[in-house]
């Protein structure tokens, strides 16, 4: 039932963009080099990152407050942590400002992740974990301007769909009438749609540049992965209800790990000193794997293929985080006993079969261990200039997150 509602739903969008947007007229002057497109474009997204939503306080917060005026809704979500300075909240309820151009109200529980309720002042910054995009119809030469516009946006499997909204602020911007904005709402197969649509010939829409839609996304792997979000299929049509060519920008998106190479919860200067104190080291695959997955507090007994490849004292690596060796014993399997998340590497679970490496000295005799990880941000077995050139991408960006 629920597909055949969609279908419906979106045979009744299509005619809205069709027909709804005008009662009249005849007039078909083309637009050319018109694009719906995303800025920026490409991306990159730090996996469990924290990004400045744009959205800032329109007020003094006391300790207790729990009703926050803020400069605008659209970016943020129900249920969504958010930081503020070094307080992280959960968002209760997101409340739109009144006809007098008042600003939004957010209901948030404070305190939330163990931190501690603090004043904010008014123009504080908004962070959240998810990345906003703005997606703009260019360049829209049509003398009788936009009337209507409908997204259609593909996504790969490393990035999670949080909200896409449409804007009719700069559709209705030359005062036509809204029909209303819809979506978004899953469609078939992989596709979510969003759309605007304004009533009636006159007078013109607007042309030119303007923001169409904002789109929130949550990257679901911690991976350095080239992905594309494909918006081909959307449209653009005139005041008349005539189609206004327009081609598509997809949108380049680049799900990473963080590369904070000295996990102090910040990628800047001190992970390039890292990496260059460790520039040209890389550890070497001791051949021994885990037998069986390793939560986040084992630390003896740890059941491995071969302990003959490590040495007790050894510092290793299994995946992001390093130990050192305290014991090995020989048996069906083999076992090891281990100080956890050493070098200021952080205790986490692995999979069984997940690799160990060992720190050896490494081939250039400057007397320093090749640590692969985590200084080797990019994940490539190496510590160098990709490492280095990964970090200035993403500079100042503060993560993990808690």
């Amino acid at each position: 039932m629920r597909t055949i509602a969609l279908i419906r739903k979106s045979l009744v969008l299509m005619a809205s963009l069709a027909a709804l947007t005008a009662l009249g007229g005849s007039d078909n002057t083309s637009a050319t080099g018109t694009t719906i497109a995303p800025t920026p474009s490409p991306i990159w997204v730090i996996q469990g990152s924290w990004y400045n939503s744009g959205v800032t306080l329109s007020g003094w917060v006391n300790p207790a407050r729990e009703d926050l005026l803020i400069s605008e809704k659209n970016s943020l979500l129900v249920g969504m942590l958010i930081r503020v300075d070094t307080e992280y909240m959960l968002i209760e309820e997101l409340i739109s400002g009144g006809t007098h151009h008042e600003p939004d109200t957010m209901m948030v529980s404070r305190a939330q992740n163990g931190s501690t309720a603090t004043a904010h002042a008014s123009g504080a910054g908004i962070f959240t974990q998810a990345v906003n995009v703005n997606i703009y119809a260019n360049d829209v030469t049509d003398p009788l301007g936009l009337g209507s516009f409908e997204i259609h946006m593909v996504l790969p499997p490393e990035v999670q769909y949080v909200q896409m909204v449409p804007q009719e602020g700069w559709l209705t911007s030359t005062g036509r009438t809204s029909w209303g904005c819809d979506g978004p709402y899953f469609m078939w197969d992989t596709t979510w749609v969003a759309s605007c649509t304004t009533l009636y010939d006159t007078p013109a829409g607007p042309t030119g540049s303007g923001l169409i839609a904002t789109l929130t996304l949550l990257p679901l792997q911690s991976v350095v992965k080239v992905s594309t979000i494909s918006f081909s299929g959307s449209t653009l049509v005139n005041s008349h209800a005539q189609p206004i060519p327009a081609t598509t920008r997809n949108l380049s998106i680049r799900v990473m790990a963080c590369p904070d190479a000295t996990l102090d919860g910040m990628v800047n200067s001190n992970d390039y000193g890292q990496i260059a104190k460790n520039f040209g080291d890389q550890g070497v695959d001791s051949g021994a794997v885990l037998v069986n997955g390793l939560d986040e507090s084992q630390t003896n007994d740890i059941a491995i293929s071969d302990q003959s490849t490590l040495v007790v004292g050894d510092t290793i690596s299994i995946e992001k985080e390093q130990m050192t060796v305290s014991a090995l014993h020989e048996g069906s399997p083999d076992t090891m006993s281990v100080v956890r998340a050493v070098n200021l590497s952080r205790a986490t679970s692995h999979n069984t079969g997940t690799g160990i490496f060992r720190a050896t000295w490494d081939g250039n005799y400057d007397g320093r261990k090749g640590y692969t990880d985590p200084r080797d941000v990019t994940d490539e077995g190496s510590i160098n200039s990709l490492d280095a050139s990964t970090i200035a991408r993403v500079f100042n960006t503060a993560c993990p997150a808690p």
